[in-house]
């Protein structure tokens, strides 16, 4: 109410009237953190990385129909986030294959020390991709 009253030109009472903008970078962080969350449990359980998906195709559903006809899209990156997103999303698929990695060294098998070894320069060479890119 006190926005409308203070809006001097047609956008501005517009807007005063407007829900507010769709929060990009909360929602990008918050849908990075469930999918880190749901790919870390690939290994131990698999039903979580399931219902992460589960959960991120809804909240993707969701979020189209929330930016398609209630908020309004007050960001714009020039291509930038996207790409950050990804730098971001190799580092933590580095350090899962490192840990990964260092837990298959324990094992009592030569070819464990291979797989776990083959595992860590994995991680180092999408560790190499994400910061060089």
């Amino acid at each position: 109410m006190l926005n409308q009253k203070l809006a001097v030109t047609p956008r501005d009472e517009a807007m005063a009237w407007a829900n507010k903008p769709f929060d990009v970078p909360y929602y990008q962080a918050w849908y990075l953190v469930i999918m880190m969350i749901s790919l870390s449990y690939v290994t131990v359980a698999p039903i979580v990385t399931l219902m992460g998906a589960v959960y991120m195709n809804m909240r993707y559903q969701v979020d189209k129909y929330n930016i398609c006809t209630l908020f309004y899209f007050d960001f714009e990156s020039k291509g930038t986030t996207p790409r950050k997103a990804v730098n971001f999303l190799i580092i933590c698929l580095f350090f899962m294959q490192v840990l990964g990695g260092f837990m298959l060294f324990g094992e009592a098998h030569v070819a464990y020390y291979v797989i776990g070894t083959l595992f860590v320069v994995v991680a180092v060479v999408l560790l190499i991709v994400a910061l060089c890119c």
